[in-house]
Parts: structure tokens; sequence; C-alpha cells
């Protein structure tokens, strides 16, 4: 007796072949999509949406395209934002990946290490008003560098038991 051909394995062949076109074809849709949603996110102000974009746009770049400048931007405005808000430790997370990423501009890195010298500033500044806790929180949230903030953490310690020595 011959065995019969079924149309059940075709039919799920056939499913799936089309569900993963249509898979495709969706992020291809929404990869073009993406570069005008940053821009209007960037151009409206939020900035959230306009880093969530781009960082969409950067994952589904899989085949070699480089990172849009538009996320250097959302990043550059989402920092700076964040900064003035006095929101530090994000700021300058932001600001490092930036300054690491293939959108990096000039001005960048100075801006990194201006913020971090200010930090730095102000730190010292509560050391020597007599508040080693707030200094050392300050330092803290430089922390890119751990050996150089336990580094820094560890003369503050010194100076300050000195000064109280006195």
């Amino acid at each position: 007796m011959a065995l019969r051909r079924h149309r059940l394995p075709r039919f799920w062949l056939g499913i799936t072949l089309g569900l993963v076109t249509v898979g495709i074809g969706a992020t291809f849709w929404w990869e073009r999509q993406l570069p005008g949603r940053i821009a209007q996110a960037a151009a409206s102000g939020q900035l959230d949406a306009c880093l969530r974009y781009s960082e969409q746009l950067e994952a589904l770049r899989w085949l070699g395209d480089s990172v849009p400048r538009e996320q250097g931007q959302c990043r550059r405005l989402k920092a700076a934002q964040l900064w003035r808000q006095q929101q530090w430790r994000a700021a300058l997370r932001l600001q490092w990946q930036l300054v690491n990423s293939q959108a990096a501009e000039a001005g960048d890195q100075r801006q990194l290490e201006q913020w971090e010298l200010a930090l730095q500033r102000q730190a010292l500044d509560r050391f020597q008003q007599g508040d080693l806790p707030g200094a050392l929180e300050l330092l803290a949230v430089i922390g890119r560098s751990e050996e150089h903030t336990s580094e820094l953490q560890s003369q503050f310690r010194i100076s300050y038991a000195v000064f109280c020595l006195k």
C-alpha cells in the first residue's frame, strides 16, 4: 500500500515562512521609521523617547550600518538635562557612553572632563567645610576609575583625620 502524502506539513511550512517574512518586513519598516521618530522626539524635547528610539535603531542596524548621529545628539541633550537637574551620576554615565561611541564629537570628551572637574571642586569645597561624607559621596559619583576614586577618598579621609586632630 502506498503512503499517502499529507498536505499538512506543506501548510505549516507556508505559514511559518509567511510569518517570518512578515516579521522581517515589519522590522525593516520600523527601522525606516525610527530616524524620523528620533528627530521628532528630539525636536519636541522628549529626550527619553529619543534615547529609546535611538537604542532601538542601533539594535536593528545589525547589517553593519554605523551608529546614527541622532543617538549622539539625544545622549548629549539628555546628559545636559540630567546635569542641570543635579543627577550627576546619570549625566556622567550618558556622557561616558557618548564619548565611547561612534557618534562622539570633539567637544564630548572635554564636556565629560569639565563635569568631573566641577564635581571634584564641589567635593573639595564640601571637605573644606567639614562635610566628609558629602565630599566622599560626590567622589563616588565620578567613580569612572575605582582606583582613582578610592585614592582620592583615602586622601580625603587622611586629611580629615589630620584636620580633626589639630
